[in-house]
């Protein structure tokens, strides 16, 4: 299935399908930012991209796309938050409750990509269910070549080698 983009705020057609707007920020905030969402659906599984704030303005339009997901009959919910700029704790709560509301029915909701900023502030805010898994980082190994130091050979110490 195609993905669809919705950008927040929202409103439904009667047919279900989404009216496309942008959000605007104060003037004392700076240029506008969007929020997207975009998410694909095969059920049992949702692909949920967003991209842009997640916060108290956005917080509705998030739900709103977890009960379309919830009505599509996806429990598995992948979501990728590469894209986020800016996040906070009323965002994170929406995203920790869905966890739970799917752990809870045998579904899942996994963080399978984020930003920098995503990842700073699920850590201070202390969200350990909602970082995502760490990728095996590239191991730093000191290789050594101890017979030609034995030998007083002039071997190069301390060669470092990524395995």
């Amino acid at each position: 299935m195609a993905p669809l983009a919705i950008q927040a705020p929202w409103a439904y057609r009667e047919n279900g399908s989404a009216l496309r707007s942008g959000r605007l920020s104060p003037p004392e905030t700076g240029p506008a930012m969007r929020t997207n969402f975009q998410f694909s659906c095969d059920p049992p599984l949702a692909r949920l991209r967003v991209t842009g704030e997640l916060d108290f303005t956005t917080r509705d339009q998030l739900l709103d796309v977890f009960a379309s997901l919830s009505c599509r009959r996806c429990n598995r919910v992948e979501l990728d938050l590469d894209g986020i700029t800016f996040i906070d704790l009323s965002a994170l709560e929406v995203l920790d409750q869905e966890q739970r509301r799917l752990t809870e029915s045998g579904g899942t909701l996994q963080v399978v990509a984020a930003s920098a900023f995503y990842h700073f502030v699920v850590d201070v805010a202390d969200f350990p269910s909602l970082r995502p898994p760490i990728a095996q980082a590239p191991r730093l190994t000191l290789l050594r070549n101890d017979s030609s130091h034995a030998r007083g050979g002039g071997g190069r110490r301390g060669n470092a080698h990524i395995r």
